[in-house]
């Protein structure tokens, strides 16, 4: 049996990838793992071709500021009590970032 925050980070990278063969015209995809004393750390990397929030012009984008499946994204964190970030500029690709505080999973190796 899968823990919550195991269902949400397998959801959360099948989306990002989801997302980055679809509309980001990525070579690319890095995905990096990391268990601190803090947390985990998830990662999500593409070399895409990044978007732009549409209000600013500004190159960088919030979580909830496209239609991308990203709220869903930040939904699933948010109810775990851990915290996505997103930063995306266009031509330079997209990183996901998503912190899961150590009160809230459990940590378990996988090999």
């Amino acid at each position: 049996m899968y823990s919550d925050w195991e269902q949400a980070l397998v959801r959360i990278t099948q989306e990002a990838m989801a997302n980055s063969l679809k509309h980001a015209s990525a070579r690319r995809f890095e995905v990096v793992l990391q268990f601190e004393e803090k947390g985990l750390t998830l990662q999500l990397r593409d070399d895409g071709v990044g978007f732009v929030k549409a209000a600013e012009n500004t190159g960088e984008v919030t979580a909830t500021s496209s239609g991308l499946g990203i709220p869903g994204m930040e939904e699933r964190c948010r109810a775990l009590g851990g915290k996505l970030s997103i930063v995306s500029q266009a031509g330079k690709g997209t990183a996901i970032q998503v912190i899961a505080p150590a009160s809230t999973c459990r940590r378990r190796w996988f090999w």
